[in-house]
């Protein structure tokens, strides 16, 4: 046969595939579904076989346990998506009014930054002004919020879409179970109707093709799968601890996020000021700006805080350690220092395993003051014994203290 007509041919099936699932619609969803749970659990029922089970035996544990998880699973979820619709829909105004006013407010800046050479060149540069940024936003967000709507009560009203979300979950487990039984025949079946002289070609493609499917699965399922859990604890911790949380984008300086909590001193309970700081300063990219309130709250973040990026930078134990005696020297001085009620400070990663942290926002004396404050017996003052570096600057909104720590020996 020609390669001509064995193009053709082929052509032909796959033309007549496509015609088919076109036809066919989502009638064909469990089945393809099936097809492809069967698949992804076939190693699973190998590795049931080489323990000492048969291949129905396995195939029916199997798809046992994959019921149950299901079922648990929309039992457990389910709930909580009805509750996350519910409060998203509650929350949508106001995500519409911040998604508006960040546009309003940054809205130039990014157009610049990443679309400046294409409206130039489509003549939109001076098109785009603030209020028809945010009528498209709020045109943009009405029309998908009026969609989403007509979603959910065509879901709820329709008949056709919930008969075939049930027949989803009862025909893909049935359709697996037979894959997964027959999984062997269907494969010599395959394997016999290859062309004898390019038969053992075909097989190592396929193998190929298996094991970077099979590779890829894995990954990208460890990745979900970690990814989901950082972010749901992460965030479940985060709404159950903080009073409130606020997450703004700046242009060009990274993502801005405000948390407040309620804490407990001696004289009773106080709260952060309602109002977030603005962004005391810019910093490269990679290094960290934080404004905290009340100063008390500095010693446990600013440690951490500095304590992870020394440990980045390559920094022995000992000068680890010797970095969290300067953090904690400052945070317990700081608020007696500050012009102001929030710690501002920013902390780089340098050259040469070299950390620098910067206060920022102190009154005047108050680096004096920091410095002096930190002063232990006979040994003097701390941070002028462990810091590298230390500047003091002037400017306008007060003083700027800069400490350097390096470390010239890496430990191994």
């Amino acid at each position: 046969m020609s390669l001509e007509r064995q193009i053709l041919i082929w052509a032909l099936v796959i033309a007549a595939l496509f015609g088919a699932l076109y036809v066919l619609g989502s009638a064909v969803t469990p089945f393809a579904t099936g097809i492809a749970l069967g698949y992804l659990l076939d190693p699973v029922v190998i590795r049931l076989e080489r323990l000492g089970m048969n291949r129905l035996a396995a195939s029916l544990l199997i798809l046992a346990i994959f019921v149950l998880v299901l079922v648990v699973g929309l039992v457990v979820v389910a709930p909580v998506l009805a509750n996350q619709l519910i409060g998203f829909t509650q929350k949508l105004p106001g995500y519409v009014m911040r998604l508006q006013a960040l546009a309003v407010e940054e809205g130039s800046t990014l157009a610049d930054k990443y679309g400046g050479t294409w409206l130039d060149s489509l003549g939109l540069r001076n098109s785009l002004s603030a209020d028809q940024i945010q009528k498209s936003i709020g045109d943009f967000v009405s029309q998908g919020a009026q969609w989403l709507m007509n979603a959910v009560r065509s879901i709820a009203s329709g008949g056709a879409a919930l008969a075939g979300f049930f027949s989803l979950l009862v025909v893909t487990p049935v359709v697996a179970f037979y894959i997964l039984v027959d999984w062997n025949k269907m494969i010599a079946a395959l394997d016999s109707w290859l062309p004898l002289d390019h038969r053992a070609n075909l097989r190592v493609i396929a193998t190929e093709i298996n094991n970077a499917l099979a590779g890829f699965i894995r990954g990208q399922s460890l990745v979900c799968l970690f990814l989901g859990l950082w972010y749901g604890l992460g965030l479940t911790v985060i709404d159950a601890l903080a009073l409130r949380t606020d997450v703004r984008i700046r242009a060009g300086e990274g993502t801005q996020v405000t948390m407040w909590f309620e804490i407990a001193d001696p004289g009773g309970r106080f709260e952060a000021p309602p109002d977030p700081a603005p962004r005391p300063f810019t910093v490269p990219d990679g290094d960290v700006a934080v404004a905290i309130s009340p100063a008390p709250l500095g010693t446990a973040i600013l440690g951490r805080l500095v304590g992870a990026l020394a440990a980045r930078a390559g920094f022995s134990i000992d000068r680890l350690s010797d970095a969290q005696l300067v953090t904690d020297s400052l945070a317990a001085h700081v608020g007696a220092a500050l012009d102001g009620p929030y710690v501002n400070a920013a902390i780089a990663v340098l050259e040469g395993r070299a950390v620098a942290l910067e206060l920022d926002g102190l009154r005047d004396g108050g680096a004096a003051a920091l410095l002096a404050g930190s002063a232990i017996a006979s040994l003097g003052p701390v941070i002028e014994r462990l810091a590298d570096e230390i500047e003091v600057r002037a400017g306008a909104r007060g003083e700027t203290l800069r400490l350097v720590l390096r470390d010239p020996w890496r430990s191994f």
